[in-house]
C-alpha cells in the first residue's frame, strides 16, 4: 500500500516539475523576444544593419504555433509595435506550419487582413492594427 502512496506522490510530482518547466520556457521565449526587439532597437539607432542584411523577426515563429492565422498576423503586429510587414509575417507564417503551401502565403495574409476590420494598409506590404478605442463608462452606460 505505501508503494501507491510513493507511485500517486511522484506522479504529481512530475505533474508540478512539468508544468513549471512550461512555465519558464514561456518565461525565457518572452525574454529572448525582449532581448531581440532591444538589439535590434540599438541596430537602429546606432545605424547597423542586422547581420544576415536581412529584417531579423522580433517575434519567434514557436510563439506562433497553434494560433489561428489572425491570431498569429495580431501577435507579430503586436511585437512589432503595432505596424508589420508582409515580408516579415509570410517567413513566421511558413516557420510557424500555419501556412503549408509558400506560393499562397501572400494571398492568405492578404485576405486574412482585409477580412479583419482592426488592421488596415499603411503602405505597400505594410499593415497596421488599428486601435481599438475601449468606451468610457459614460459611452457604456448610454
Amino acid at each position: 500500500m505505501e508503494s501507491n502512496g510513493k507511485h500517486s506522490e511522484l506522479i504529481q510530482l512530475r505533474q508540478r516539475l512539468q508544468e513549471k518547466c512550461e512555465y519558464h520556457k514561456r518565461q525565457l521565449e518572452e525574454f529572448q523576444d525582449n532581448l531581440r526587439s532591444v538589439t535590434a532597437t540599438l541596430e537602429l539607432l546606432e545605424g547597423k544593419k542586422s547581420k544576415s542584411g536581412s529584417e531579423e523577426p522580433l517575434i519567434q515563429a514557436s510563439a506562433l504555433t497553434g494560433l489561428s492565422q489572425n491570431e498569429a498576423l495580431r501577435r507579430i503586429a503586436k511585437a512589432y509595435g503595432g505596424k508589420f510587414r508582409v515580408k516579415i509575417a509570410k517567413r513566421l507564417l511558413l516557420e510557424a506550419a500555419l501556412v503549408e503551401n509558400p506560393k499562397n502565403v501572400s494571398n492568405i495574409i492578404h485576405t486574412t487582413l482585409k477580412r479583419d476590420d482592426e488592421f488596415h494598409n499603411v503602405d505597400y506590404g505594410v499593415w497596421e492594427l488599428r486601435e481599438t478605442k475601449k468606451p468610457t463608462l459614460i459611452e457604456a452606460a448610454r
